[in-house]
């Protein structure tokens, strides 16, 4: 059986070209058993189209969370979160296509709980 990993990305004023570079980093991976977690802690009306698109995507959760921060936000990312292993990004970070492969194969290989 595959490890699902859970990338939670919470999101409150997201730059669009940024946040677009995250999310297409995070469902462009090479290891195919990854769920995408947006928290949304009250984005700004440019992100709000994406978010509803992405609302749609078998991988992909969008959670709307009052205004109460990044670390409110992460916690309930946590929560919704269905992984074995759980990434964090923010709305501006993006990562290699290959990342989620690599990590799970270090884990894997050292018997670790994170990486």
């Amino acid at each position: 059986m595959k490890s699902l990993i859970s990338i939670i990305i919470p999101v409150y004023r997201g730059n669009p070209v940024y946040f677009n570079k995250t999310i297409e980093s995070c469902l462009n991976q090479t290891y195919d058993y990854v769920e995408v977690i947006i928290i949304d802690n009250g984005c700004n009306d440019a992100l709000q189209d994406t978010l509803s698109e992405l609302n749609t995507k078998e991988n992909v959760t969008v959670v709307k969370n009052s205004k109460s921060g990044v670390c409110s936000g992460r916690n309930l990312g946590v929560k919704t979160a269905k992984g074995d292993y759980i990434m964090f990004l923010d709305a501006d970070d993006w990562i290699e296509s290959n990342a989620c492969e690599i990590l799970l194969n270090h884990a894997v290989e050292a018997e670790a709980d994170c990486v």
